[in-house]
């Protein structure tokens, strides 16, 4: 992780100076396997950080695009192999992995936007099928009720989505306070239905001909052509598809409910009618004929036209030009967020805890040097994760969610109690007691008995209430 890099872009977002070059500026540099797995581990209750540390850690986008390369190539074998043998096999895997695959980098992109990283790959996928099931069912009831043109859709389709954002969003037990948070969920929810929706115009294309009238009789080929100009298409589309119609009033509703859980009420406030609006305006665009939607742009021999200017010049350049400010606003929110819980955005942005400093380290000689032995809570998950606090000799941490109780305040941890327990060490050694917590605390899976002092060790997890809020004691020798 580059600090620095970091610092500047969020310094950026602070002054709304931020723009998509800031936020896509490390997708070809090189990442290492640990910057990998950092990313695909975040979200779980170990791994989510607190309030203070969002912005510490934080790597921006670059495995969406990885995503996009590795399954363009894959797309390009199966064509190839398509092309030598025609198996069948080949082309349904096509007809399913074209559509689907801008749609889903569209989705992994917000995915990582999520500075919060309080949402893990798994739920997020859940909202991916759920939704789309969901908000295909919805439609389909609806569909059959009344006929519309197709530049009406929106008229149906996104009261189905922004039902199901509204469903995941305002969870009452997984608090989603953050505009990130709704727009990743309106990607989750509009990816899943553009997957269905494009594969089933895919298969639709493979097996009728263009004008969706009358079946092809018997010419293998000129079916699979059809179909996979039609995957193309949809691919084409998906830039600006029904993923970021969704994000766009999902981002909206996160932005007007705040902490508080959601209400009717929120969904006729002004920015949730602008970008509803936006969203409306930007679907029935795509949905419609109009004589700059026939300039083609970019045709291909054998499928022919794929691209329309209506798409390159005025969807793809609004959809991005509505989904910037929000993204703004949401690196932003997390920003004075994470300033104000550490007194300033280099502290923030490093992880440097304004927290307890070690004044009387026990001192010990080790050969012609002097060497200083430190104590540390390292936060692991929760409120405390990515946290060093240094615990200082002959003195007592008690902790807990009282301010007015507790040296080191954790305001949002639900399973900590007002005075949690206390940390105290002594003479180098170190001990943790229950203050009478009401979901208790335990040392290595282990509960401790309220009121009684237990000795704890070096590399020991300590969690409070659960493991939603945990850290690990760590020992070093300074010279």
């Amino acid at each position: 992780m580059n600090s620095k890099n970091n610092k500047t872009f969020f310094r950026k977002a602070e002054s709304g100076e931020l723009g998509y070059k800031d936020i896509f500026s490390d997708v070809f540099k090189r990442h290492t396997e640990e910057d990998t797995a950092r990313v695909f581990i975040a979200g779980t209750s170990l791994t989510t950080p607190g309030r203070a540390n969002m912005l510490a850690e934080w790597i921006k986008p670059f495995l969406f695009a990885r995503f996009f390369a590795v399954g363009a190539l894959a797309a390009a074998l199966l064509g190839g192999f398509f092309y030598m043998t025609q198996h069948e096999l080949a082309l349904y895997m096509l007809l399913i992995l074209i559509p689907c695959l801008v749609p889903l980098t569209m989705f992994l992109m917000a995915w990582e936007m999520n500075i919060p990283r309080n949402i893990s790959l798994y739920e997020a996928l859940k909202m991916i099928l759920f939704g789309g099931v969901l908000s295909l069912f919805c439609t389909a009831l609806l569909v059959e009720r009344i006929d519309l043109p197709a530049y009406l859709a929106p008229v149906i389709e996104e009261p189905a989505k922004l039902l199901l954002v509204c469903l995941f969003l305002g969870r009452r037990k997984q608090k989603r306070s953050y505009i990130l948070n709704g727009i990743l969920i309106g990607f989750a929810v509009g990816t899943g239905f553009a997957l269905m929706e494009s594969i089933q115009y895919s298969f639709n294309a493979f097996i009728v001909d263009e004008n969706f009238g009358i079946l092809i009789q018997g010419d293998y080929e000129l079916a699979a052509l059809y179909g996979i100009k039609v995957a193309l298409i949809r691919l084409m589309n998906g830039v600006v598809g029904h993923g970021l119609y969704a994000a766009l009033y999902g981002g909206a509703i996160a932005m007007v409910k705040k902490d508080g859980d959601l209400r009717v009420s929120h969904l006729v406030q002004l920015p949730v009618l602008i970008y509803f609006a936006a969203a409306f305006l930007l679907h029935a665009l795509n949905n419609s004929e109009t004589p700059l939607s026939e300039v083609w742009i970019l045709r291909v021999p054998v499928l022919g036209s794929l691209l329309s200017a209506q798409i390159l010049f005025v969807l793809y350049p609004l959809g991005f030009f509505f989904l910037l400010p929000l993204l703004r606003k949401g690196v932003n929110q997390i920003v004075e967020i994470s300033v104000q819980e550490n007194g300033g955005l280099t502290n923030a942005v490093n992880a440097v805890s304004p927290g307890i400093i070690n004044q009387n380290p026990v001192l010990s000689d080790v050969g012609n040097s002097v060497s200083a032995e430190v104590w540390y809570l390292q936060g692991v998950s929760g409120e405390l994760s990515g946290r060093r606090i240094a615990l200082s000799e002959d003195s007592v941490l008690r902790v807990g969610r009282d301010a007015s109780r507790a040296s080191l305040v954790l305001g949002n941890s639900p399973k900590v109690s007002g005075l949690h327990c206390e940390f105290r060490l002594q003479a180098g050694r170190l001990s943790v007691r229950d203050l009478g917590s009401t979901n208790g605390t335990l040392v290595d899976a282990r509960r401790i008995p309220a009121q009684v002092e237990t000795e704890v060790y070096e590399g020991s997890t300590v969690c409070l209430g659960d493991q939603t809020c945990s850290v690990r004691l760590v020992r070093e020798m300074r010279r």
